[in-house]
């Protein structure tokens, strides 16, 4: 990230202009508080104090290189100045921010240039192509910072559903999650939204709107990006949890349209995992080679399936005494399992981090 030392500036300005300038700009933030409303200061790991040091620009998803929203779908974020080595904004600058990019495959299609009040707030950024894109940030011409974000191609949320998609018209939410439910603490929950008709189940795929993530029970905290906008359907790919337990979320859009609710189990980080009711190990994990699946002693295993976070699957075995699967070829990430074993009814699901 840029450095830069605390700047005063001074503005020569008429009463009418100041007029005109506080209208425009709460203009401006009634237009995006309509959908999506930050509470900053109350961030996981940010505060705010009037006498932050400003030494660069602070991001709501916290790293210089981040994975965005799919090609066609945008992802809000907010930036504000303050002391980044303890993400702390000075919640009493103003000014402006502008961005443009500087490399990549696409063009940017949004608004890049907004008032900054404490933060400034980036709701509609959509990429034209999939890649790689280096963005310059340019903070009232004192401070720019580089930030890279990684547009994935869109998922093929059609081929998941079970009754595909059509131009029917949708009235009820449809979630879909490439991971069973599982996720460690502090690691990203991808979960697709979708809109369909209850009737037939086939998905919208003309839906165009705006979808939230809502807590709705959990002993901690649900942080990350909780609001999209695009069209057909959205993936949410920056939805975290801060403790371990187990949590309800709700997924809704705007509209007269049925919201629905996942379950998700947050566990912790042990070499050794433990899922579910039956004694179902999976160990080393995380692992860079090799991971064991065992169950009781005898067990047979009729099938082990292991998906991306993306649904797709990477592995599919059968027939196996032994579950021993070998990733050392698939990206680092996390990784989510079936296990389909002999005399037990119901599947089996984990995780698999790959290191």
């Amino acid at each position: 990230m840029a450095l830069m030392r605390k700047w005063y500036s001074i503005y020569l300005i008429s009463v009418r202009p100041i007029g005109v300038v506080f209208l425009l700009f709460s203009a401006c933030l009634t237009c995006q508080s309509q959908h999506y409303i930050p509470n900053v200061c109350n961030t996981k790991g940010i505060s705010c104090d009037d006498s932050a040091e400003r030494t660069g620009i602070i991001y709501s998803f916290r790293e210089s290189r981040f994975n965005y929203s799919a090609v066609g779908t945008s992802m809000p974020f907010w930036l504000a100045v303050g002391d980044v080595s303890t993400q702390t904004i000075d919640s009493t600058y103003a000014g402006t921010v502008s961005a443009s990019i500087l490399s990549g495959p696409g063009i940017l299609k949004g608004t890049v240039a907004v008032n900054i009040w404490k933060y400034a707030f980036f709701n509609n950024w959509i990429f034209s192509a999939a890649g790689d894109y280096e963005i310059e940030i340019m903070v009232s011409g004192f401070i720019s910072d580089t930030i890279k974000l990684i547009v994935p191609e869109k998922f093929d949320f059609c081929s998941a559903a079970p009754k595909g998609c059509g131009s029917t018209k949708g009235n009820a939410v449809f979630p879909l999650s490439g991971n069973g439910g599982i996720i460690p603490v502090d690691a990203i929950f991808p979960i697709n939204v979708g809109v369909y008709d209850q009737l037939t189940g086939v998905v919208d795929s003309t839906f165009q709107n705006y979808a939230y993530v809502d807590k709705v029970s959990g002993p901690g905290e649900i942080y990350g990006t909780l609001s999209m906008y695009g069209s057909g359907w959205l993936t949410f790919n920056d939805v975290r949890f801060d403790k371990m337990g187990n949590y309800t979320v709700k997924l809704r859009t705007e509209g007269n349209i049925i919201p629905d609710t996942v379950h998700i189990s947050v566990i912790g980080s042990n070499n050794i995992r433990e899922f579910g009711e039956y004694p179902l190990k999976v160990y080393p994990n995380p692992t860079s080679d090799i991971v064991y699946i065992t169950g009781k002693e005898g067990d047979f295993f009729k099938a082990v399936r292991v998906y991306n976070m993306q649904g797709i699957a990477v592995r599919n075995l059968s027939d196996l005494h032994i579950s021993l699967v070998k990733i050392s070829d698939l990206p680092v990430g996390i990784y989510f399992f079936e296990v389909d074993l002999e005399g037990v009814h119901e599947i089996q699901k984990g995780i698999i981090i790959k290191k």
